[in-house]
């Protein structure tokens, strides 16, 4: 059992060094990507463009006007952004 937990441990360790390398070297091939993405016979590398959504914040709005839903998204707005991101689908 001490050794398996030992090899797990190990891995662990490896895993995270690793996806480390692979976070820099995603910083270092995005620092070169137009929002265009990049093709090849290998990888796509698609780029999705930062984002907002407004929605109404359901708790607030039970709390405060049950009746009201269609008048109240402007008066209790709640905004959540997403980031941008790159999504990479490799070829086998």
């Amino acid at each position: 059992m001490e050794e398996l937990l030992k090899q797990i441990q190990m891995l662990d360790k490896s895993k995270k060094e690793i996806e480390e390398q692979i976070k820099s070297l995603k910083q270092e091939v995005e620092s070169q990507l137009t929002e265009d993405g990049f093709k090849n016979d290998f990888v796509t590398i698609s780029y999705t463009k930062p984002s907002k959504t407004v929605t109404i914040d359901l708790a607030l709005l039970e709390e405060k006007e049950t009746d009201l839903f269609d008048d109240l998204l402007k008066d209790y707005p709640k905004v959540s952004e997403r980031k941008g991101s790159y999504n990479y689908r490799f070829k086998s």
